[in-house]
This record gives structure tokens, C-alpha cells and sequence, in this order.
């Protein structure tokens, strides 16, 4: 690869859940984690042979600036109640979470990152004093997407980088 200075890059992520864009966001902290299982051999005692990927976890944290219905409503699905219905499975309210660079055109999804299955699991709160602007704090869980996993041919996805293939 050829060294390049024009291409180091200060950006922001352009946040949407579903079909809501989150508007202006102060901050997104992707915090992804693999699940790992160790590949061993009875024979080679406690020594780890290698790793086995079985999955992906953590949360993508969002500060939102622009506190809309509109934006309530994306990101709290059990709208107007503060919370969901009791032993509701949350997989229900799941939808593509989509990361674009904010310095890219909206046109240019090279760079996107989507999460295929994100669910939104903050509570409402959302403090205010008067003297700082207002921000919403939004946790999003990821999941695989069970439809994948349960076809013919199962296929763990998460979720992709770039263009959706077809």
C-alpha cells in the first residue's frame, strides 16, 4: 500500500436504527467482542492449539443530540411506556443499526458498517439542569440475525462492512 497523509481521517459516525436517522451524536463506542472456544487436545495436556470463533457480543453506544419523538420512538420500540412488556423477548424490536462516516457521501456505503440485529436497551434518562445541552445516551445490544441461522445452509451473521451483497 502506498503511504498516503490524505487519507488519515478525523470523522463522526451518521447514525440510523431501522429506517430513523438519530441525527446529530456527539459520540458512538462500538465496545464488539468474538466469543472464543480453545481448541485442545487430551493428549497435549492444558496446551491451547488454537481458538474457535463462536460468536460475537458487546454494545454500540450512541450520544444522541437531537432529542426528537421521532427519535424516541426508533430507539425505545415499547413507546409511549418507559418500558418494554414484561418477559418480552427484545429480539422482537431488533433492526439494522447502520455506522456511515460522516465525511463520506451518503451515496458511498464502502466504509458503512452495519449490525444486522441491534436492539436499543436504554432506559429514558435523560438529565437535564438548565445549563448543558441536552444528550441521550443510547445502548444498542447485537445479535445474530436467527433467520440466517435457521435456513437450510445456517450462516452465523452479524453484520457486514461496505455495500449489502445480494
Amino acid at each position: 500500500m502506498e503511504k498516503n497523509p490524505d487519507l488519515i481521517k478525523r470523522g463522526d459516525w451518521d447514525v440510523s436504527f431501522k429506517t430513523t436517522g438519530l441525527g446529530l451524536v456527539d459520540s458512538v463506542k462500538p465496545d464488539l467482542k468474538y466469543t472464543l472456544d480453545d481448541i485442545k487436545a487430551g493428549s497435549t495436556g492444558k496446551l491451547i492449539l488454537g481458538e474457535r470463533f463462536v460468536g460475537l457480543t458487546g454494545t454500540i453506544k450512541v450520544v444522541v443530540r437531537q432529542i426528537t419523538t421521532e427519535m424516541l420512538q426508533a430507539v425505545m420500540p415499547w413507546y409511549p411506556s418507559l418500558t418494554p412488556p414484561l418477559n418480552a423477548d427484545l429480539y422482537a424490536a431488533a433492526g439494522p443499526l447502520v455506522l456511515h462516516p460522516s465525511y463520506l457521501p451518503a451515496s458511498d456505503v464502502t466504509q458503512d458498517q452495519t449490525l444486522v440485529k441491534a436492539v436499543p436497551i436504554s432506559a429514558y434518562n435523560l438529565a437535564r439542569d438548565g445549563e448543558k445541552d441536552d444528550a441521550f445516551e443510547v445502548t444498542f445490544n447485537i445479535y445474530p440475525d436467527r433467520a440466517s441461522l435457521l435456513a437450510a445452509e445456517p450462516v452465523l451473521t452479524y453484520g457486514r462492512v461496505g455495500a449489502p451483497t445480494a
